[in-house]
């Protein structure tokens, strides 16, 4: 059965000049127009009452500008604007990676510039707790790092005390640079040789 729908009555329309907000309010499934814009202040509201209406005001009127003459303090600061909001589009990961050239972190740098796959060997309380193979997406000078499609291999004591190696997967994985054992660039999967025929 389709429903029928009915002209609002005067009180319900929303271009009416006895258009009653409360009543509208408490009137399930009444909507507004779709094309009705948002007034944001007090003097767009008042733009569209009546010019009868003693609290009516003219919309305003845009003039256009003349362009303005800069002088050279303002022209050294919109360049220095210019110039941060251009440092800033850099992102952030290379802007760190960046300040690393020499020592270890260099090292890691020219690691992470290629995009390498990397072996990390992580501790425990005292002890090698495993390790993770994984591809380095970001790192910092505490040596924290995040890696991609990580495969980590721990061994860990279950409730039993016994000594368990569970391997998973993750899709991505920060580790705390306090952890880290070493890392070493994981080499290429060396081809399994064929038995002589």
């Amino acid at each position: 059965m389709k429903r029928v729908r009915e002209a609002p009555s005067a009180e319900l329309d929303f271009f009416s000049d006895q258009f009653d907000p409360l009543l509208a309010l408490r009137t399930p499934g009444l909507v507004p127009p779709v094309a009705a814009k948002p007034l944001d202040n007090l003097h767009k509201c008042r733009s569209i009452l009546p010019t009868t209406d003693p609290n009516y005001a003219a919309p305003r009127q845009t003039r256009p500008t003349e362009p303005k003459v800069l002088s050279a303090e303002d022209l050294a600061r919109l360049r220095a604007r210019e110039h941060m909001q251009a440092v800033r589009k850099v992102n952030p990961i290379q802007r760190i990676a960046d300040q690393h050239v020499d020592g270890p972190l260099g090292a890691l740098k020219a690691l992470y510039e290629e995009k390498a796959q990397l072996h990390v060997v992580t501790r425990g309380f005292g002890e090698i707790r495993g390790n993770c193979v994984g591809k380095l997406l970001a790192f910092d000078r505490h040596w924290n790092l995040v890696l991609s499609r990580v495969t980590e291999r721990a061994t860990v004591t279950n409730a039993a005390g016994e000594r368990v190696t569970t391997t998973r997967s993750h899709p991505l994985l920060f580790l705390k640079g306090d952890g880290i054992v070493s890392i070493t660039r994981r080499a290429p999967a060396m081809p399994t040789p064929r038995p002589d025929s």
